[in-house]
């Protein structure tokens, strides 16, 4: 007579598909936490697919654009050549998730995602941004949408 078969155990399980559900979802390289992205990176998801990863340099050394909002002059490059610059099909974007390093998520309408005034920003006034606004921060005409210490934009999710 043989010993009965083990039964799986439920915890093990449930372990086993917490780790491996994020590998599925994007590819093979499930994303990190949002606060783990360093300051100077950026982060462009599709979805929970790593589109690129840009650089606060490689940004200020694109086409420059200022915005004056709240009394407050900033300059940045607009968000929708940023997303261009990803491989970000335009057409096809219904929205944007910016996340913060703090977990604040902004959201913003696709309208609001390509207006010129959209700008991930690097300066305030001519002068860097604060270690706490930046070194990058989302700006938009919705307050609710624009996001200090931008780590991660994430399209269509």
């Amino acid at each position: 007579m043989s010993s009965p078969r083990p039964r799986p155990r439920p915890l093990l399980l449930a372990l086993a598909l917490a780790f491996a559900a994020p590998l599925f979802a994007c590819g093979g390289a499930p994303l990190g936490d949002v606060r783990q992205v360093p300051p100077t990176e950026l982060e462009i998801v599709q979805g929970d697919r790593l589109l690129a990863t840009t650089q606060a340099s490689e940004l200020a050394a694109q086409g420059r654009h200022q915005v004056v909002l709240r009394d407050r002059t900033y300059e940045g490059v607009r968000l929708r050549d940023v997303l261009r610059g990803a491989g970000v099909d335009l057409d096809d974007l219904r929205v944007v998730e910016a996340y913060g390093a703090d977990g604040y998520r902004g959201e913003l309408t696709r309208e609001l995602a390509l207006a010129d005034s959209t700008l991930v920003v690097d300066q305030e006034a001519g002068q860097a941004l604060s270690p706490a606004h930046g070194p990058l921060r989302l700006i938009a005409d919705d307050r609710a949408a624009s996001t200090r210490a931008l780590r991660r934009l994430r399209v269509n999710p």
